[in-house]
């Protein structure tokens, strides 16, 4: 039927129908929600047209994208701090494993040297996320050096998602109350 038809009018009927697939609007309501989700979205989406008909190719690109974003956030521990009366009281939040526990020590090591006259340590934990076993004794070995140096060092405000593996790894380093 569709065979005496010029070849254009056959593309024009494909693009017509397959252009209200192409909804970006999707798309930007992510530069409302985030960025870095929008920008990745965005890098997707236009891989997609780019590489048509190699769609798999867009979708692999977005795949590892998404996954770069998601190591760079991982890699990142925030380490908010505030000292008063000889007291340390740190408060990391995000995810504590093996790449991120050198981001904690070198925030304490420095939030140490600007307050010299530190008697406590105080670690809160409550603004994790996560913490596997590496976190966790990344975080002891560094109780461990605070203690040499002469300061008093414990954890605190556990949440429950992480009180089984302080009270295997660092159950002398609780603290009664906080």
């Amino acid at each position: 039927v569709l065979e005496s038809l010029p070849k254009s009018v056959l593309a024009g009927i494909v693009i017509a129908s397959v252009l209200r697939l192409v909804d970006p609007r999707p798309v930007f309501r992510f530069w409302k929600l985030g960025r870095v989700q929008f920008a990745t979205a965005a890098i997707t989406y236009v891989a997609a047209l780019v590489l048509a008909p190699r769609l798999d190719l867009a979708v692999v690109l977005g795949v590892g994208v998404a996954t770069l974003v998601h190591l760079w956030r991982e890699l990142r521990i925030q380490v908010p701090a505030d000292y008063e009366d000889g007291v340390l009281h740190v408060r990391p939040s995000g995810v504590l494993y093996f790449a991120s526990a050198p981001g904690l020590e070198d925030a304490v090591n420095n939030l140490l040297a600007e307050h010299p006259s530190t008697e406590r340590l105080r670690v809160d934990l409550d603004g994790l996320g996560r913490l596997d076993v590496t976190g966790a004794m990344a975080l002891r070995s560094l109780l461990k050096e605070v203690r040499e140096a002469g300061i008093e060092a414990e954890v605190c405000n556990v949440p429950p998602q992480l009180r089984r593996i302080v009270r295997r790894v660092l159950a002398d380093d609780l603290a009664e109350e906080c």
